[in-house]
């Protein structure tokens, strides 16, 4: 079974930590490690952070004295990656069930796919995760990487991604000048080296709380 590196970024959401991590060591992948990088907290993160890695030996914590921002977090996480792929999960971000595997599994049998991108659900922090219909197969498309850039300079949204690490390190670091589009950014640059998986018409990848 291939394996996965799992960044999380935190910054006071210690509240949504646990619940994060359980959404990812849920994915039915063994060969998986995660690094919770907190940025210099003031809620309880930090404790709920060391509190999961004392549960489980697969997590890694750093905890900063210092906000460097989410730009050192992400560029962090790729600099520590040594698996076959590359994710990162914000702490206050779930991921649906078996969405890593059917990501993984798809690259798997398309090694000229260097990542693959999926769709996101929004959920009000107020509310219920809304359900999802798991009897939904994922279905993918391939693009090249071209054509994906083509494809996303027109509609200029992220999503969540999985990244084979190897392309992920050849992409290199996320850009800090770009401070609110650094995530799309890296999606066009790494398409420069590959082709893409995209399962925005299937299964839900994962659920980002709207907070506002």
């Amino acid at each position: 079974m291939a394996s996965i590196d799992v960044v999380i970024p935190c910054y006071q959401y210690g509240r949504f930590l646990r619940d994060c991590v359980a959404s990812i060591l849920d994915q039915g992948i063994d060969a998986l490690r995660i690094l919770i990088i907190d940025n210099a907290s003031v809620d309880d993160s930090v404790a709920v952070a060391r509190q999961l890695a004392a549960e489980d030996r697969r997590i890694e914590v750093v905890a900063r004295v210092r906000n460097l921002g989410h730009h050192a977090s992400f560029n962090q996480g790729v600099d520590w990656a040594r698996a076959d792929y590359f994710a990162i999960v914000c702490a206050d971000d779930l991921l649906t069930p078996g969405s890593f595997l059917r990501a993984v599994s798809f690259m798997e049998q398309h090694p000229e796919v260097g990542f693959t991108i999926g769709k996101e659900i929004i959920f009000h922090r107020e509310d219920d995760l809304p359900g999802i219909a798991l009897s939904e197969e994922a279905r993918w498309r391939i693009f090249s990487g071209p054509e994906f850039v083509a494809d996303r300079c027109r509609k200029l949204f992220a999503g969540p991604v999985v990244a084979r690490t190897a392309v992920q390190k050849q992409a290199g670091h996320y850009r800090e000048a770009l401070y609110f589009t650094c995530d799309i950014e890296m999606l066009l640059r790494l398409a420069t080296f590959c082709s893409v998986g995209d399962g925005a018409t299937g299964l839900p990848t994962r659920a980002r709380r709207e907070f506002g």
